[in-house]
């Protein structure tokens, strides 16, 4: 079985929902991968000398419902799926 080439690249797409609509989310770039380690290097640090919290990252994702006066129920929910988080 053949297998285009556009197909076997959107494979390595990640998507997000955005008002509703999935759409690709954009590549880092190597600006924002700097940031992400150096804040992901901090919560570390911090959160070793204080275990207050745990880091959570890469695929682990919440829900959330929140007011949304548009919606006709005033409500709206949302559905995240941060890079990175900590849950206290």
């Amino acid at each position: 079985m053949m297998v285009s080439m556009s197909r076997r690249k959107s494979k390595d797409i990640n998507y997000e929902w955005h008002n509703g609509r999935l759409e690709a989310k954009p590549l880092s770039t190597p600006a924002q991968l700097a940031l992400y380690n150096w804040f992901f290097f901090l919560l570390n640090y911090y959160l070793q000398s204080h275990p207050i919290a745990r880091l959570i990252n890469l695929g682990i994702g919440f829900s959330m419902t929140m007011p949304y006066p548009e919606e006709p129920l005033g409500i709206r929910e949302a559905v995240c799926k941060p890079d990175l988080g900590v849950m206290i």
